[in-house]
């Protein structure tokens, strides 16, 4: 959805409410502020009416208790990181992929050439920086 102006947010009981239309599908979805920064996840959405833009709700990451045992892949403290595990070559810098979990990262680490290996740590969205632990 392209160019979304938010008119009104309302702050409440660990849920944003939006005044605006999220379609199916966006459910699970990030929430950013205006800093980039993960702030939710999108939970759902009221259709719009005649006299309405819809309401949207979605769940305030700030407001949960120790969030990170429920998603323990998004880094809290660096914004639009999330951590896991990279496959990677260090030599002449090549990163393969980033995965939630060791297995999966250590399948493709096999599958690839001596030169890569499987590290933890944190990567950007959408690019291969990463910072390991």
């Amino acid at each position: 959805m392209d160019g979304l102006i938010l008119s009104r947010v309302r702050r409440h009981a660990g849920v944003l409410e939006i005044e605006g239309y999220w379609p199916s599908g966006m459910s699970g979805g990030p929430v950013f502020n205006s800093s980039s920064e993960v702030i939710g996840l999108v939970s759902r959405s009221l259709e719009p009416s005649d006299d309405s833009a819809g309401t949207s709700y979605a769940t305030m990451f700030s407001l949960i208790p120790e969030f990170n045992k429920f998603c323990p892949s998004i880094d809290i403290d660096n914004p639009m990181w999330r951590r896991g595990w990279a496959v990677l070559r260090t030599t002449s810098w090549h990163m393969v992929g980033f995965y939630k979990n060791k297995d999966a990262a250590q399948a493709k680490a096999e599958s690839m050439d001596s030169e890569y290996e499987v590290k933890s740590g944190r990567n950007y969205f959408g690019t291969d920086n990463f910072i390991f632990d």
